[in-house]
Parts: C-alpha cells; structure tokens; sequence
C-alpha cells in the first residue's frame, strides 16, 4: 500500500512516499480503506520535536529516541471497512467508518488498523469522508475538555485562547451548544471567521491583552501554550478553571500546586478519547448543530505541503488529506 513515512526527525524533506506492507488484522481488528485523514498539530510537533517544556526526553521515549517507531503519522481517518477480523461483531466488510487512532498513528496512508473496540464509529451517508475525517481530533479534545472535566453550563463566560485553528474551532461550537457565552481569541484575520462560528466577542491579541481587561471568565480554554498560568488566573473568575491544552511539565507541575490551595481549578493532560465522545461529535455534526471546518485539502502526494501549513499555526481549522 501507498504510505507516508517519516524516516527521520526534522523537516518536512523526511516526509517519504513509501511501498508499505498492508497491515495485519488481528481477531479484533479492522481493515478500513482510508479516503480521508487529517494533518493535525501532534503530527508536526512528534515530526519535528517541538515540544511544550519539558516534553522532548518524553516524546523520544515514547515515540522512538533516534526516528519515530511509527513512522506513519496521522491521527485520524474516514473510509471504507475492506477487511475484518475473525472475532469482529460491530463491523462488516462495506461499512463506511471514522476512527481516532491517537498515539497510535497509522493514518496517512492507504489502509489503517483499528480494533473494533477503539475510538471509532460508523460514518452517516449524508457526510463526506473529506469532513468526518477532520472531526475527532479537535472535536472530541474540545467535547472532553468543556463538556465533561471543565462542566460548562448555560450561561457560563467562555474564553478561547487560540479559537481558529482545529481545536479552537470546535471549542467555539462545542462552548455555544452547550449554552456558554464565548470571547474568542484570535489575530485580526481571524475575527469575522471565528464570529461566524458563533463567538459573542472576539479580542485581537495583537492589539489587546486579554488579562488586562477587566473581565472575568468561568472557564479559559488555551490551546496556544504560550502564556504563564498568572496571565490567566488575573483573568479567572473565583472557582473558575482554566483548561491548558498545551501545557509543559512545569505548568502541570504548577497546576498540581495551585490546585492544592485555590478554588480555581487548572485542567491540564491528555484528552481522554472515547468512541462515545466520537459518536456524539459525528452525531451533532449529522444534526447541523456542528460544522466541519477545513483550511484546505491536500492529496497524499503533497502531505509535506500540508504539514508545513500546519506548523505555521496560521490556518483556520483543519487540514485535509485525500487519498
């Protein structure tokens, strides 16, 4: 099968185009011809090993010290069900299917394994591939996040720190479905994008500083991973939470300190990927309550294109390959 491969950390140049073997179906697993995937920004980071503080000895440790073990990246996929396993009851050759694969990668190429146990769930015919492809990665770090660990309630004051890019954009639609009230952070270009999206105000970061406003939020939703957790708190409501998407060691660190000793909670770590969140996600997207944004498609071929997009941190919503 045609696969990507990254053969070595670094630049996009160690993006390859490979003959790669098909993979092999264990009892529980399924064999899904991939029509769509994603480009997200876990794929450049474990590509180039940039890293939040403190995270690169990890991320060796865990993803290969010297090259990647999985030199497949890709962390999402829409297609076709061609091949099961011997003890798979869910799913049958011909279903139409979308999956996370999280650290497991796998997806850019043109099969993917997944037990039928995974984070995955069948694919309504009235979505294209290209749009379902682009949902679990940002829309169930977003549902996990607000919904499910931050509570957000109706009524509530949402800020997103970072609101255009894939997580960001389904954070804004996430927050306003579940009856928040949503400032959206973002560069000027951005605004009438993100308010289209459906955020009550938007603050452009290049000419004002949210922490210097006087007001206050319920939850603070950051997925930049730039600032210090102080520039947050001043703009935390008491009992209020801030949500770090990005954080290193040192700021999780410090959110174990801080939670220790005020009633403002900081929720930071992996996102906990269920195929239930995903059924939700498809689901509220089948609905036309949640939209797929894509920034731009690419083909297979032109996948180093599509990461250099990425890395850039300057696009809106997701990225898109098609096979």
């Amino acid at each position: 099968m045609r696969a990507v491969y990254c053969i070595q950390y670094g630049g996009v140049e160690n993006l390859k185009i490979v003959d790669a073997p098909t993979p092999i179906l264990g009892k529980k697993d399924i064999l899904v011809q991939v029509f769509g995937s994603s480009v997200q920004t876990a794929d450049w980071r474990i590509r180039t090993l940039q890293m939040p503080d403190g995270m690169k000895f990890l991320a060796r440790l865990f993803f290969g010290f010297k090259s990647p073990k999985q030199p497949i990246f890709g962390t999402e996929f829409a297609g076709r069900v061609v091949a099961i396993g011997d003890s798979v009851t869910r799913f049958k050759i011909g279903d139409d299917v979308v999956a996370a694969t999280g650290a497991k990668y796998g997806a850019h190429a043109e099969f993917a394994k997944i037990s039928e146990d995974g984070v995955l769930t069948k694919k309504p015919s009235s979505l294209k591939f290209e749009d379902v492809a682009s949902l679990p990665f940002g829309g169930i770090t977003a549902l996990d996040f607000l919904k499910y660990k931050a509570k957000v309630g109706s009524g509530d004051k949402v800020l997103i720190n970072g609101a255009s890019g894939a997580v960001g954009v389904a954070a804004i639609q996430i927050a306003k479905i579940l009856g928040a009230h949503v400032t959206a952070v973002c560069g000027t270009q951005n605004a009438d994008f993100v308010k289209s999206l459906g955020a009550d105000r938007v603050i452009d970061y290049t000419k004002t500083k949210f922490w210097d406003q006087n007001e206050k939020y319920d939850v603070i939703f950051d997925i930049v991973g730039e600032l210090k957790i102080s520039h947050f708190l001043s703009a935390l409501a008491e009992k209020g939470k801030l949500v770090l998407i990005a954080a290193g060691i040192s700021q999780m660190l410090e959110a174990v300190v801080r939670n220790l000793f005020s009633n403002r909670k900081i929720l930071c770590g992996v996102t906990s990927e269920s195929k239930e969140m995903l059924a939700e996600i498809v689901s509220l997207t089948e609905s036309g309550k949640f939209r797929a944004i894509i920034a731009k498609e690419f083909p297979l071929d032109e996948i180093a294109q599509a990461h250099l997009l990425v890395e850039s941190r300057h696009k809106r919503g997701n990225v898109v390959i098609r096979n």
